[in-house]
């Protein structure tokens, strides 16, 4: 951000909205803590800075307490303090760093859960006391269900990118439970929320605590993985995709077994033939 810009917010910002982030479960833990916490920290900074502040929301995730059965609208105690993840990431490299992180992120599953909570202890930290303060807690944001479009979406995050991959006929397993219950909620029922959250905290303008509000339609319409991938395999032949690489079929499985030889038989195999099918013909293999 030039010196401008960051002039142009802080002098005509009221509400400053938090939402950048990186979601991959992957990042490295340098990465994720850089991004999600260092870059909260900044952001906060900033917010600081806007001289008609009004209310400052950050975008959390409701998994952020992923080792806790019943999450709360609170803030929950913290598994490391976000000022040493920082020093921690800034001062020690990538290799020393994974050699630590199975380790220091526990009981989170990835870097991403463990960044994010640490994220919400940052905004608690420094915007306390000094303006109305937001988190709120989207579960798995997914495609619109009105606005601006219906099914409108700009990336490939949670079931989409497995939807569409399937429906292309590239992914043809995947190990996991029929039975397990999805929490996904669509993008433009998030930024009704968040608006809602906004004027409700205008209206009593908090100033002692962080308000935490969570997204989630799990308590109130359950939806499990076989019935989505059945809604995805049932909209194929009504709206088939162009371009398909493969007849679409698609089976989940819980034996892994089962799953690796399916991997090997639909997908690794297929990939090689056409890879040499492509050197062949003189093309750049994918």
């Amino acid at each position: 951000m030039t010196e401008e810009d960051r002039r142009l917010v802080s002098e005509n910002c009221h509400i400053f909205y938090h939402s950048a982030a990186s979601v991959r479960f992957d990042d490295s833990l340098k990465y994720a803590i850089i991004m999600n916490v260092r870059g909260t920290r900044e952001t906060a900074a900033l917010a600081l800075e806007c001289k008609k502040l009004e209310a400052f929301v950050h975008i959390s995730t409701t998994y952020c307490n992923i080792d806790r059965e019943i999450i709360e609208e609170k803030i929950y105690p913290a598994r490391a303090d976000w000022r040493d993840a920082i020093r921690l990431a800034e001062e020690t490299d990538d290799m020393n760093l994974q050699a630590l992180t199975h380790h220091y992120i526990a009981p989170h599953p990835n870097t991403y859960t463990f960044a994010k909570s640490l994220a919400e202890h940052t905004v608690e930290d420094m915007m306390l006391g000094k303006a109305p303060t937001i988190i709120f807690r989207p579960s798995v944001v997914i495609s619109s269900i009105r606005e601006p479009v219906v099914g409108w979406n700009d990336n490939f995050n949670g079931p989409v990118g497995l939807l569409a991959a399937g429906g292309k006929g590239l992914l043809r397993t995947v190990y996991g439970l029929q039975e397990s219950v999805q929490d996904y909620i669509s993008c433009d029922i998030i930024a009704s929320l968040l608006i809602l959250a906004t004027k409700e905290t205008l209206a009593t303008k908090h100033l002692n605590e962080v308000v935490v509000y969570n997204g989630s339609k799990y308590k109130y319409l359950p939806t499990t993985t076989g019935e989505i991938v059945q809604m995805g395999a049932d909209l194929i032949w009504d709206t088939p995709y162009e371009q398909i690489l493969w007849y679409p079929w698609f089976k989940m499985t819980r034996c892994w077994y089962d799953y690796y030889i399916k991997v090997l038989v639909y997908h690794m195999l297929p990939a090689v033939f056409l890879d040499l099918a492509l050197r062949v013909a003189g093309m750049k293999p994918m």
